[in-house]
């Protein structure tokens, strides 16, 4: 991601399709647009049961702010779901904003 600054590019990066290649032979890599347009259909689809589920539990969840620093210079503010259920609790991830999100309150 470093290296080419941009995490869908990834998948062009030269040291990643030798780990590739040297893990599974023979592997056709994606091109970034199609991990791109895979990733935004992931989280369609995910965001819908994930709605759901939260709507099926009928608990209390809490919400918090986390901050991240990426190798790329970059921040994020992740904004992330706690719950319980059956005495375990639970954590997730529900998006990360970049650094050139402004939140004023």
């Amino acid at each position: 991601c470093a290296k080419n600054y941009c995490p869908f590019n990834s998948v062009l990066n030269e040291e990643y399709q030798m780990e590739v290649e040297m893990l599974w032979p023979g592997t056709k890599i994606p091109h970034p647009i199609t991990v791109s347009h895979d990733v935004q259909a992931l989280y369609i689809a995910f965001l819908r049961c994930v709605k759901e589920y939260f709507a099926k539990l009928g608990i209390s969840v809490h919400i918090a702010l986390d901050g991240w620093t990426a190798p790329i210079t970059v921040s994020y503010l992740g904004l992330v779901v706690i719950w319980h259920v059956d005495g375990k609790i639970y954590h997730a991830v529900l998006e990360l904003f970049s650094n050139s999100l402004y939140i004023i309150i």
